[in-house]
C-alpha cells in the first residue's frame, strides 16, 4: 500500500512537471482531461487503505452489541450491552487501535432543551395549567425556529401517550430517568425531571424541586458536559485505558446514564479481526425514533457499508427483519447499481444468533445426542432455511407478491439469496468457553463449535476480497491513464518523426485521401447524428417514460403496504395522523418516507437499466463504429507504399481505442450522486402536502368519532396519489440533473474525436505550417530527445 502511495505521488510529480509542460505545447486540448483523471486517481489512492465497514442491524436488544464483542475480543466486553433497550440512537464505530481507547461526541444544549419543553408541556397539562406563550418564554430564548419546530412535534406526541405504552412522552421520561438518576425503569415525576434538566443546562429549577443525594453525581456531570454559552455547540470527550475508570466510562456512555446523549461513540480496539482492515458499526436496533434511525442508517447502510450483518433470532428471518433492510435503504441500494453490481458490492450476512436454544430443547426431546450435537444439527439446517425465510420475506414487504415485484427486485432477491452467508450461532457458548468459569461450563467444547470464529474467518475473506478488489480497480485505473497518456505520447512522436514534403506532394496526397474518405465522413455523420440524436432526444424522453412508469409502481407498492395497515389500531392510525403521517411506536408508520421508496426503488431500478445500460450500449457501438472506418484508413494508407505512414493512423487509433475504454465507466459517478439526493429530494416533496393533507384532517375533527379507522385508511390512499404527484416533477429533475453529469462526461472524452477522420487526415497530411516546422531537422531532434526522455522517465 505504501509502495503504491510513493508511486502515485512520483506519477503525479512527474506529469505535472514534466510532461504537463510539453504536452501543453503540442496538445494543450487534452492536457484538463488527463489532468482531471490523475486528480481522480490521486483522490481514489487516499481511500485504498479504508477499512471494510461492516455494519450491523437488527431489532432492538436481539444480541448485535453481544455478537460484535465475541468477534473483536472474545471473553472481553469492548461494547456493553443491554440496560438502554430502544432509547438511543447513536451507531458505535468500533476500530482497530494499539490502545483501547473511545471518543464520544454529545448532542448539543438546544436537544435537551427540546426535551424539556415537552415534558413541561406535559406537565402543564396533567396539572391542567393553561399553556400561555409567556409560560415558555425562558425555554424558547434558547432555541431557534428549528428547534421550536422538533420541540413541538414533542410537545405534540405526548398528545397520544395513551394509544402506546412506547408513546413519545414515555420515551422520553425513560430517557430522562436514564440521564438523572442511571435507570430507565426508576420512576421520577415529571417535575423532578423537569428541575433537573433546567439543573443541568444551567437554568434554575422551576417546579419546586431538589436535587436527590444519589443523583448530584450524575447531574454535576452532565451540567459540566452542558456548560457552553453556545446551544448548538457538541461536546467531545476522549479517553484511554491508561485511564483507571475506561471501562466504568466505556459503559456509562454506550449503556448507561451518559447514552441519551451521545450523539456518535468512536471505540478503538486492539483486535486481530480489525487489524485486518475491518470495522464494526453497531447500528441502532429498529425501534428507537424513526427519523434519527433513517439518518444514522442512511449515513451507513445506504452510503458506506461493503457488509451487512443482519443479526436475527434463532427462529431466523421474519418479516420485521426483512421490514428493517428496506427501511434501512440497503435494498434500494442494490437496485440502484442492479445494471453493473460490481460498481458498489455490498454482502449480507445473516447471523442467527441463540442456536444453543434450539439445541438445548431439542436435547430434552432428544437424549441419544448431546447439546453440542444437537447445535451442529441446527447450525447445518440454518442456511437453506434462512434463504428460503429471505426470498420469502422480501418479497412480502418489498411487494405485494412476486408477480406485482419490480424484475430488478426480483433480481436483487435473487442474488443476496444466491450470495447469503448465513452463520448460526451461539456467542453465549463461546464466551463461556473463553473465559472458562468452574461455575459457568460451556456444553461446547471447541470454540469452532460456536460458529463465531468460522463468521471471524469469513469476514476476514470479504475483507481480503474487497481489499483486492480495490486494488484491482485502481491499478487498472492507473493503467487506463498511463496508455492514454502513452498514446497521446505515442502520437506526438509519430508526427515528428515523419520525414518532411513538399507542399505540392502533400496537396496531391490530400486530393487522394479527400476522394477515399468521402464516403467514410458522410457514413461517419449519420452514425455520429443517430448517436447525437440518442443522447439529446431519446434518453431524455426515457426518463419522462421512467418516471411514469414508475408512478404506477409506487402506485402498486403502494396499495399493498396500505393493505398492512387494515389491521393497523385505530388509535396507532389517528397518532400519525395527528404527526402529520409519522409515527414510531407498537407500529412503525412513516407515509412521507414509505411512499417515497415505493417511488425510489424503480427509479433505481430503471435509471441502471433503462437508462445507464442503454446509454453504455449506444456509447460503445459508436465508438465501434468510428473505430471501424479508422481501421478502413489504416488499410488504405498500407496500399499507399512508402507514400505514407500506416502508424500515424495507428497512434491515432489508439488514442481512440484508449478513451472508447476509458468509457466503460461511463455513469459509475451519476449512480452515487443519484443514491445520495433522489430519496431526499422525493422525501422533501412529499412531506409537504401530506402534512397539509393531515392537518386539515385534524383541523376538521375527521381523526376522531365513529368511523375513524375508515377515513384514516382511505386519507391514507388518497395521500398516494397526492405524493405521487408531488414526487414526479422533483424525480424527473434529479434524473435529468443526473443524465447531464453523465451526457457532459461523454462529450468531455469524445470532444478530441468529434471527427475522427479529419483527425487522421490531418495527421497524414499536415498543413504546409506543419510541413516545414517538421522538415527542420534541429527542432526535430529536440523535440524527439524531449519524447524520449519523457518515455524513459516515467514512474513504472
Amino acid at each position: 500500500m505504501r509502495r503504491k502511495s510513493r508511486e502515485i505521488k512520483e506519477l503525479g510529480r512527474w506529469f505535472r512537471s514534466k510532461a504537463k509542460p510539453f504536452l501543453l505545447q503540442e496538445i494543450p486540448d487534452r492536457v484538463p482531461e488527463l489532468e482531471k483523471e490523475l486528480d481522480s486517481i490521486e483522490h481514489r489512492e487516499k481511500t485504498i487503505n479504508n477499512p471494510l465497514t461492516v455494519c450491523f442491524v437488527g431489532g432492538a436488544g436481539i444480541g448485535k452489541s453481544t455478537l460484535i464483542n465475541a468477534m473483536v475480543a472474545g471473553g472481553t466486553t469492548v461494547v456493553p450491552s443491554g440496560g438502554v433497550g430502544p432509547l438511543t440512537a447513536q451507531a458505535i464505530e468500533i476500530t482497530t487501535s494499539d490502545i483501547p481507547c473511545f471518543t464520544a461526541i454529545y448532542h448539543s444544549t438546544a436537544k435537551i432543551w427540546q426535551i424539556c419543553f415537552a415534558i413541561e408541556s406535559a406537565i402543564k397539562r396533567e396539572k391542567q395549567i393553561a399553556i400561555e406563550e409567556s409560560d415558555d418564554k425562558d425555554l424558547s430564548d434558547l432555541l431557534d425556529q428549528e428547534d421550536l419546530n422538533a420541540a413541538a412535534e414533542n410537545k405534540t406526541d405526548t398528545e397520544n401517550s395513551e394509544s402506546t405504552a412506547e408513546s413519545k412522552t414515555d420515551t422520553l421520561r425513560k430517557q430522562s430517568q436514564l440521564l438523572i438518576a442511571g435507570s430507565q425503569d426508576k420512576s421520577l415525576e415529571l417535575t423532578y425531571i423537569a428541575d433537573s434538566i433546567r439543573e443541568i443546562i444551567g437554568k434554575e429549577r422551576k417546579w419546586g424541586t431538589q436535587c436527590a443525594s444519589e443523583d448530584r453525581t450524575r447531574v454535576n456531570r452532565l451540567k459540566s458536559i452542558f456548560k457552553t454559552d453556545d446551544k448548538k455547540s457538541e461536546s467531545i470527550y476522549e479517553i484511554d485505558a491508561s485511564k483507571s475508570d475506561f471501562k466504568e466510562e466505556l459503559t456509562a456512555h454506550a449503556a448507561g446514564y451518559l447514552s441519551p446523549i451521545i450523539k456518535e461513540l468512536s471505540v478503538g480496539w486492539a483486535s486481530d479481526l480489525l487489524e485486518h482492515g475491518i470495522r464494526f458499526v453497531d447500528l441502532p436496533g429498529l425501534g428507537i425514533e424513526g427519523d434519527v434511525y433513517r439518518d444514522v442508517s442512511n449515513k451507513w447502510v445506504r452510503n458506506n457499508a461493503k457488509a451487512i450483518v443482519l443479526v436475527v433470532g434463532h427462529r431466523g428471518i421474519t418479516e420485521a427483519d426483512a421490514q428493517l433492510l428496506r427501511i434501512s435503504g440497503f435494498l434500494t441500494r442494490l437496485l440502484h447499481s442492479i445494471d453493473d453490481p460490481a460498481a458498489d458490492p455490498v454482502s449480507l450476512i445473516v447471523a442467527v444468533v441463540r442456536a444453543d436454544e434450539i439445541a438445548n430443547d431439542r436435547r430434552n426431546l432428544n437424549k441419544d445426542k448431546s447439546k453440542a450435537e444437537h447445535l451442529l444439527d441446527v447450525r447445518g439446517e440454518c442456511e437453506v432455511l434462512v434463504k428460503r425465510q429471505l426470498k420469502e420475506c422480501l418479497s412480502k414487504v418489498w411487494g405485494a407478491s412476486d408477480t406485482d415485484l419490480l424484475t430488478g427486485k426480483r433480481e436483487v432477491i435473487e442474488r443476496l439469496s444466491d450470495s447469503l452467508i448465513v452463520s448460526a450461532l451461539s456467542t453465549t457458548e463461546y464466551r463461556r468457553f473463553l473465559i472458562d468459569d468452574e461455575d459457568d461450563r460451556p456444553f461446547i467444547k471447541t470454540a469452532q463449535q460456536s460458529g463465531v470464529p468460522e463468521l471471524v474467518d469469513r469476514i476476514k475473506e470479504l475483507s481480503n476480497t474487497n481489499r483486492d478488489t480495490v486494488l484491482d480497480r485502481f491499478d487498472e485505473a492507473v493503467v487506463s491513464f498511463r496508455t492514454r497518456l502513452i498514446t497521446q505520447i505515442e502520437a506526438i512522436k509519430a508526427r515528428w518523426e515523419e520525414s518532411s514534403r513538399a507542399v505540392e506532394e502533400a496537396e496531391e496526397l490530400r486530393a487522394e485521401l479527400e476522394s477515399f474518405i468521402k464516403p467514410l465522413r458522410e457514413e461517419f455523420r449519420a452514425r455520429q447524428g443517430g448517436f447525437r440524436t440518442f443522447l439529446k432526444e431519446t434518453l431524455p424522453s426515457t426518463i419522462d417514460k421512467v418516471v411514469s412508469d414508475a408512478s404506477l409502481a409506487a402506485h402498486r407498492s403502494i396499495d399493498s403496504y396500505l393493505q398492512g395497515l387494515e389491521s393497523a389500531n385505530w388509535r396507532t392510525l389517528q397518532a400519525a395522523v395527528r404527526r402529520e403521517g409519522t409515527f414510531i411506536g407498537a407500529r412503525h408508520i412513516n407515509l412521507p418516507d414509505d411512499y417515497a421508496s415505493s417511488f425510489e426503488d424503480p427509479i433505481a431500478e430503471s435509471w441502471g437499466k433503462s437508462i445507464l445500460s442503454e446509454l453504455r450500449k449506444k456509447t460503445r457501438e459508436f465508438s465501434d463504429d468510428c473505430l471501424g472506418l479508422v481501421d478502413q484508413m489504416i488499410q488504405w494508407a498500407k496500399e499507399q507504399g512508402g507514400r505514407v505512414q500506416p502508424r500515424l493512423i495507428e497512434t491515432q487509433r489508439d488514442a481512440i481505442a484508449a478513451d472508447t475504454k476509458h468509457l466503460a465507466t461511463i455513469g459509475k459517478n451519476a449512480v452515487d450522486e443519484l443514491r445520495a439526493t433522489v430519496r431526499q429530494e422525493l422525501g422533501k416533496a412529499i412531506k409537504e402536502p401530506i402534512g397539509k393533507k393531515c392537518r386539515d384532517f385534524v383541523e376538521q375533527n375527521q381523526h376522531v368519532g365513529s368511523g375513524v379507522h375508515r377515513r384514516i385508511t382511505h386519507l391514507f390512499k388518497n395521500l398516494a396519489n397526492v405524493a405521487i404527484d408531488a414526487a414526479k416533477k422533483p424525480a424527473t429533475r434529479v434524473l435529468l440533473q443526473n443524465y447531464q453529469s453523465v451526457y457532459d462526461e461523454i462529450l468531455e472524452a469524445w470532444k478530441n474525436h468529434n471527427d475522427p477522420l479529419e483527425t487522421v487526415a490531418n495527421a497524414l497530411v499536415a498543413s504546409h505550417k506543419d510541413s516545414v516546422k517538421r522538415s527542420d531537422a534541429q527542432k526535430r531532434k529536440v523535440v524527439l530527445e524531449s519524447i524520449n526522455d519523457l518515455i524513459t522517465s516515467m514512474p513504472s
